[in-house]
């Protein structure tokens, strides 16, 4: 049993490398800088904005400094939102995506309960042929994400 709960842990970390690794090799092949106001900014000014987030150096450096980053928990700072860090942003954020998550999580339990009790109580009823069309459309609309 320990032996497969190390497999998984180790997946889950090799999981998370590759997610991150190709994150970040994404967003060096897109075109552009990450600043919303460049086209504003004099190329000088874009140069030394650059230099201030590091983003001057080699890829392979800030690839180093972008994972280094993540296994500290440092996500960096935002270049949109005022030089705010990222995980400040996450969190002021997350709060509400778990109460909407909550929510959504009650509601289904309490409709599953209740529409399978029904669907019990009235077995050749066409409530059950409407309830297995709900149920293979939800799945299909969740397998689409």
């Amino acid at each position: 049993m320990a032996k497969y709960i190390l497999k998984r842990i180790f997946y889950l970390f090799l999981t998370l490398f590759i997610i991150a690794t190709l994150t970040f090799f994404l967003m060096k092949m897109l075109p552009g800088t990450p600043f919303s106001n460049q086209n504003r900014m004099s190329p000088d000014q874009l140069k030394i904005v650059k230099a201030q987030y590091g983003l001057d150096q080699s890829v392979f450096v800030q690839y180093v400094r972008y994972m280094g980053g993540l296994l500290q928990g440092n996500l960096g700072t935002s270049f949109q939102f005022n030089n705010e860090p990222v995980t400040a942003l996450i969190g002021q954020r997350l709060a509400p995506s778990m109460q909407i998550g909550a929510q959504a999580m009650i509601l289904g339990t309490v409709l599953g309960i209740l529409l399978g009790a029904v669907a019990a109580i009235r077995k050749t009823h066409g409530l059950i042929h409407l309830l297995h069309l709900f149920q293979s459309l939800v799945y299909q609309f969740h397998l689409s994400f």
